[in-house]
């Protein structure tokens, strides 16, 4: 009898729009804004604020001046934290609620908040937030963070690291603080991938369906790639693994798909490894060279194999005269001796997939030069 072939378990991915399309509707993402904040505000009060939207990332940043760090006592603050967090929650309603009203439609980008109907914005704590220099509760913080769906048809939820959303929350429950992490995504539309079985602890397996890119001898950029057809077709479980996650990446960081990854907690500071066939992770390898130096060499792990590199770099010492010197296409750049902050962008040609890693290295000079003997 024919062996039947177990289908591939399939994980959803989410495409990000170009942050860019936020900052330039910066001016009515702040009448929005202001617009979900309003209610609360008493009506003589005018609003004087400070407000950005970053242009790589989409982070969004909103601070209401009239109400914090004031010098006289707050009266009217909610009594706990369950009071403050019913203040963040309806500016969070009110949000969405306008990003679904025809004028905002009409700017043709994405909701500033993810939509209910495929994600839930979940509340994480609320803390008393201290004057800095009375003795007084000036606000509250509230923080919440997103859930996304990973699976079709399914209601279970995995965390999004990185989608911290900040509200603060003054006198009367006014809202005074808004910062959120969450980028412009494209929910209603997921990409369904195949996904990597679940990571066993110890190393043995790590979704080995990945590809991964690093090294080779004497510091010489190398290839490892290798597909398993078999790590495709586990069948998953009925709940997510409690290790599966999905990420953000961190500020002034380009990004085009929210992607999943398993946490490894094996080790003193753990990690992550690649859930699905475009999860992408990247790092560096350095390979000391004879005489003083080093090579510097991309470490991917995941994504299709096929990739393009970008190189950068700028020198503390000298980041006002030399600024920002390009490293090239290659699959390794040589290092003089001395400090380096480097930057390496990671594309995948096939998935589309882009990573920069940075990180700041020092690279160890030659042996030192030896005393000159001495005539007798």
């Amino acid at each position: 009898m024919a062996e039947r072939k177990v289908q591939p378990t399939l994980i959803n991915i989410f495409r990000l729009a170009d942050a860019r399309n936020w900052f330039a509707r910066r001016n009515e993402i702040l009448k929005t804004l202001l617009a979900a904040i309003s209610p609360a505000l008493p009506g003589f009060v005018k609003p004087e604020y400070t407000f950005s939207v970053d242009p790589v990332c989409g982070w969004i940043r909103f601070r209401l001046e009239n109400d914090l760090w004031q010098v006289k006592p707050k009266r009217a603050l909610p009594q706990d934290a369950e009071a403050a967090t019913k203040a963040a929650e309806g500016l969070i309603a009110r949000l969405r609620e306008a990003c679904r009203q025809k004028e905002y439609l009409r700017l043709e980008i994405p909701p500033l908040l993810p939509d209910e109907r495929f994600a839930r914005i979940v509340p994480v704590g609320a803390t008393p937030v201290f004057h800095y220099s009375q003795p007084w509760v000036d606000h509250w913080l509230c923080r919440f963070e997103v859930h996304l769906r990973p699976f079709k048809g399914e209601r279970a939820e995995v965390r999004v690291f990185g989608s911290e959303i900040d509200i603060r929350v003054g006198q009367r429950s006014t809202v005074t603080g808004f910062v959120s992490h969450w980028r412009p995504a494209l929910l209603a539309e997921p990409q369904r991938v195949p996904m990597f079985p679940p990571v066993e602890e110890h190393g043995h397996a790590r979704g080995e369906g990945a590809h991964s890119h690093g090294a080779g001898e004497h510091g010489e950029a190398g290839a490892a790639h290798g597909h398993d057809e078999k790590a495709d077709v586990h069948p998953l479980e009925e709940q997510p693994p409690p290790n599966l996650i999905y990420e953000l990446h961190g500020e002034n960081c380009p990004q085009t798909f929210i992607t999943p990854y398993y946490l490894s907690l094996e080790g003193h500071h753990g990690g992550m490894l690649p859930a699905s066939s475009h999860s992408l992770l990247v790092s560096m390898g350095f390979a000391e060279k004879e005489g003083g130096g080093a090579y510097v060499v991309p470490r991917v792990f995941g994504g299709s194999g096929d990739y393009t590199f970008n190189w950068a770099y700028w020198r503390p010492e000298a980041l006002f005269d030399e600024g920002l010197i390009s490293g090239g296409r290659q699959e390794f750049i040589e290092l003089p001796p001395g400090v380096f902050n480097l930057m390496l962008h990671v594309a995948d040609n096939r998935t589309g997939v882009v990573h920069l890693h940075e990180s700041m290295t020092f690279v160890k000079g030659g042996p030192p030069p030896q005393e000159p003997e001495q005539l007798v």
